[in-house]
């Protein structure tokens, strides 16, 4: 049954959108009450009240943000995906508690595996014939092909697979890896996410050189792989990677534009900024109801220097309180990459690899104390 319960939980993560509209939250829900269950009925399976206390720290931090938010129903939102991310949070630590760490991190692995295999071949098939199948996990914009993998926007696609190739590396003695790293990367190619590209690439190269015996070799390898993708995007021989190209018209996507608003908004208030999620109004009576795309300007516009220095707190101190090794840092590296483009910090994938990153620190902490 635990098996069962893990497999499903991680199923409903990857192919939500193809099930009944709130599976994955409505899954979410019960396991986070099956874990609540769970941790009062056995005395090993306490709640980290320093974590949860932490936790506790940035819902009160958002909570404050009522004197400052315009619209409080846009600040009543904020809250609730803010608590979907604690639950998705716990969710996941029941689910590797109750299967073992090991046995969660493999199947969340396998999961993405098969996504971003069913996503490759789709999107191959789709170059050279055309079927309403493929709609599934593609979508067509301004003339370009883009993955979606199951999900509705293919930025959060490559978001909730892009720490997968950096995983495979740092856990021990995982079959198959070198195949789960390309297919996921070639599928996060696919999804032409500039975020999900560099989220994915940047942490698995640094870590990779950082754990090699042969950095200089490593470096001349890694410069004329770097060269050659230059090479790639100012010749526009691949579409994807021709989003990188800054002379191109589609490079920000209009996005320069929100940032520039973002930092206008922050000069308002440096202290504690307009209100959570009252960007979303600016925009809206602008017309143009769109998010900043850069989690770090957004905190600074919304919330202000109070605001971003709270979440800057809270992920370092989680490592801290929990005496992680130093892959934690590297396993959030993508996320805090990811925000650049971005602004994914509430969301529930954000959350998801978060509990991730803190239960691959401490299982390995724990193996090597075992050693």
């Amino acid at each position: 049954m635990k098996f069962f319960l893990c497999n499903i939980f991680f199923f409903s993560l990857f192919f939500r959108g193809i099930l009944p509209s709130k599976t994955f939250e409505v899954i979410v829900i019960l396991m986070f009450i099956l874990g609540m269950v769970d941790s009062l009925i056995k005395k090993n399976s306490k709640i980290d009240l320093q974590t949860f206390g932490l936790i506790l720290f940035v819902i009160i931090s958002a909570l404050f943000q009522v004197y400052f938010t315009q619209h409080l129903s846009l600040l009543a939102n904020h809250i609730i995906y803010l608590f979907q991310g604690v639950l998705v949070f716990y969710s996941v630590r029941y689910i590797c508690r109750l299967s073992s760490t090991e046995y969660a991190l493999k199947t969340l692995i396998a999961w993405a595996s098969v996504v971003a295999t069913i996503g490759v071949l789709f999107y191959i098939a789709n170059i050279y014939s055309y079927s309403p199948i493929f709609d599934q996990v593609i979508y067509q914009k301004g003339g370009m092909a883009r993955l979606t993998g199951f999900q509705t926007n293919p930025n959060y696609f490559s978001l909730t697979v892009c720490i997968i190739p950096l995983l495979c590396v740092v856990l021990p003695n995982f079959k198959y890896k070198k195949f789960c790293i390309i297919i996921v990367i070639i599928a996060i190619l696919f999804s032409g996410s500039r975020g999900g590209i560099l989220a994915s690439l940047v942490p698995l190269i640094l870590y990779l050189y950082l754990n090699s015996k042969h950095k200089i070799f490593y470096g001349f390898t890694i410069t004329i792989i770097l060269f050659s993708m230059l090479v790639l995007i100012n010749s526009d021989l691949i579409p994807m990677l021709s989003r990188f190209d800054t002379s191109n018209s589609n490079f920000s996507s209009g996005r320069t534009d929100h940032w520039i608003k973002a930092i206008e908004l922050f000069s308002e208030n440096y202290l504690y900024g307009v209100g959570n999620n009252s960007f979303l109004l600016y925009e809206t009576e602008n017309g143009n109801p769109i998010q900043v795309h850069n989690n770090y300007l957004r905190l600074l516009a919304e919330g202000g220097v109070i605001y971003f220095l709270s979440w800057g707190v809270f992920i370092s101190l989680l490592g801290v309180n929990n005496n992680s090794k130093r892959e934690y840092y590297f396993l959030i590296l993508p996320l805090l990459i990811f925000s650049l483009v971005n602004d994914p910090y509430i969301s529930k994938e954000f959350w998801l690899y978060l509990s991730i990153a803190l239960l691959v620190g401490e299982h390995l902490r724990k193996k090597s104390e075992q050693i």
